[in-house]
C-alpha cells in the first residue's frame, strides 16, 4: 500500500492546487508588465509561448514590485522580446522555446511511438468576445465593488489613487484592485496596468469576498465591507468624489458566504495513481517515454501535462507528477538516472476543467497505457484500489455543486474561484 504521506490527498493541497494559484499570480505579475499574450482576461488559460519552472540553483534576476528586473545594484525594464526569466516567488518564467530546448537538450530523441491518438480533446466552444479595443475590463462577479464618481468636467490620475489607495491602506483596510473608467477610452480597465491611460472619471475599488489564495480564507462579513465602505468615502473626500456602493454591505456579505461555501464544497480533485510494485521503481527514462509518446508536454512546475490548446478551461486537461522526491520531473536528473518514481499521480482540479467527465475518461485511458508500458497498480490518492464509480461520483458532485451556485466548471468566473 502507498504510505499517505508520499500521496497527496485532501484536505492537505495538492501540487495541482499549488499550481493554481502559482498561476493565478503569474498572471497577475505578467499583465501588469503587459507581456505579449497577456493582455487578456487574468482568469484565462497562461499564454502557451510562456513555462514556469522551479528555480535552478544558480543567480538569476529577481521581479521587483515596481515593474522592473534588478540584479545587485543594477535595474533595467522589462522588454517584450526579453529572454531573461522573470522570478515570481520559488518560480521562474521562461519562453516556452526555452523551456522546450532544455529539455530536448537532456533528453534527445523521439518518443519510440505514437499514442497521442489516444488522448483525444473535448469540443470545447470559446465564447465571443469582444474585440481587444472595445473590451470592458470592469470589475468581476466576485468582487464587491465601490465607485468614485468624479464631478462633471473632472478626472483623476493615477498617481493621485495610488497616493489615495497606497500600500499601508491595502494592508490596513483591503487588498483591492483598482479599475478606472477611460474618458480617452470609453470603457472600465484596470488602473494598474501595461498601456492603459492614466486619468479616470470613475474608480471602482474592486474587493475580493472571498481571498481563496490566501492560508486560511475566509468571506468578508458585513462588518469588513463597512469598513471598506467608510474609508474609501473618506478618501473620497479629496477628490470631491460622489462615492457608492453597487450592493449593500448585507448583500456583499451575503453573496461572500456562498461563494465561499462554494469554494470549499467544490475544490476536489480527481486523482488516478499508478504505483510500483513494492520495493520496486519505474525507470525515469522509460517514464519520459512513455508521457511523450501520449504527447503530454513537459512544462509548468517540472510536471508533465496534457496541454489545453483551447481557449476555454484551465491550461492544462491534467497534469502528472510523483509522490517520490522531490515530487517533479527534472530531464537533468531523468537523464542522470537520478529520477526514478515510484508513483506517477494523474490528477487535475474538476472545477476548473470545462469538460470533467471527458477529461476523466481520457486520463484513465492514459494511465491504462502507462500501466501497460511500465507495470504497476493503479491506486487512489490513499492507496486503495481505485473504484472508478466512485471517482465519477466525485466528478458530478462537484458539477452539481457548482450549478448550485450558478457557476460552470472551467469558466470566467469560476477559474478565479477556484
Amino acid at each position: 500500500m502507498v504510505r499517505p504521506d508520499l500521496i497527496d490527498s485532501e484536505p492537505r493541497p495538492t501540487n495541482i492546487l499549488l499550481i493554481g494559484a502559482t498561476l493565478t499570480r503569474i498572471r497577475t505579475v505578467c499583465y501588469s508588465l503587459a507581456l505579449p499574450g497577456f493582455v487578456g482576461s487574468l482568469t484565462g488559460p497562461l499564454h502557451p509561448d510562456w513555462v514556469f519552472h522551479r528555480l535552478p540553483l544558480r543567480a538569476s534576476l529577481v521581479l521587483m514590485g515596481n515593474g522592473k528586473r534588478t540584479r545587485g545594484n543594477e535595474t533595467e525594464h522589462d522588454t517584450e522580446d526579453s529572454a531573461v526569466p522573470l522570478v515570481i516567488g520559488d518560480m521562474e518564467l521562461v519562453p516556452a522555446s526555452v523551456s522546450a530546448a532544455r529539455a530536448a537538450h537532456a533528453m534527445p530523441g523521439e518518443p519510440s511511438e505514437d499514442a497521442s491518438q489516444l488522448l483525444e480533446p473535448p469540443e470545447l466552444q470559446a465564447p465571443e468576445e469582444e474585440p481587444e479595443e472595445t473590451r470592458d475590463y470592469g470589475p468581476g462577479g466576485l468582487e464587491w465593488v465601490v465607485e468614485l464618481v468624479m464631478p462633471a468636467d473632472m478626472t483623476v490620475s493615477t498617481a493621485q489613487l495610488d497616493e489615495l489607495f497606497d500600500e499601508r491602506w491595502r494592508k490596513q483596510v483591503a487588498s483591492a484592485t483598482l479599475y478606472g473608467f477611460s474618458p480617452e477610452e470609453g470603457r472600465w480597465t484596470y488602473v494598474h496596468a501595461g498601456g492603459v491611460p492614466t486619468l479616470w472619471t470613475k474608480v471602482a475599488v474592486g474587493v475580493d469576498l472571498v481571498s481563496t489564495h490566501d492560508e486560511d480564507p475566509k468571506p468578508l462579513n458585513a462588518t469588513a465591507l463597512a469598513k471598506v465602505l467608510r474609508s474609501v468615502e473618506e478618501r473620497g473626500k479629496a477628490l470631491s468624489a460622489q462615492v457608492r456602493s453597487r450592493s449593500t454591505v448585507d448583500e456583499g456579505a451575503a453573496l461572500a458566504a456562498k461563494l465561499f461555501d462554494c469554494w470549499r464544497d467544490a475544490r476536489g480533485d480527481c486523482i488516478a495513481v499508478l504505483k510500483a510494485a513494492d520495493g520496486e521503481r519505474f525507470v525515469g527514462r522509460q517514464v519520459w517515454d512513455v508521457m511523450r509518446c501520449l504527447g503530454l508536454r513537459w512544462g509548468d512546475g517540472d510536471l508533465f501535462h496534457w496541454a489545453n490548446d483551447s481557449e476555454v478551461g484551465d491550461d492544462h486537461f491534467f497534469s502528472v507528477w510523483t509522490s517520490t522526491e522531490p515530487g517533479y520531473f527534472l530531464p537533468e536528473a531523468i537523464a542522470a538516472g537520478r529520477m526514478n518514481p515510484e508513483t506517477l499521480i494523474f490528477g487535475f482540479i474538476i472545477a476548473r476543467c470545462a469538460a470533467p467527465e471527458h477529461v476523466r475518461q481520457r486520463m484513465m485511458t492514459a494511465i491504462e497505457y502507462a500501466q501497460r508500458r511500465l507495470g504497476g497498480s493503479v491506486v487512489d490518492e490513499h492507496g486503495e484500489p481505485l473504484r472508478q464509480d466512485a471517482a465519477l461520483e466525485r466528478v458530478r458532485r462537484v458539477v452539481q455543486r457548482l450549478a448550485a451556485a450558478g457557476l460552470e466548471p472551467g469558466v470566467g468566473t469560476t477559474l478565479r474561484l477556484m
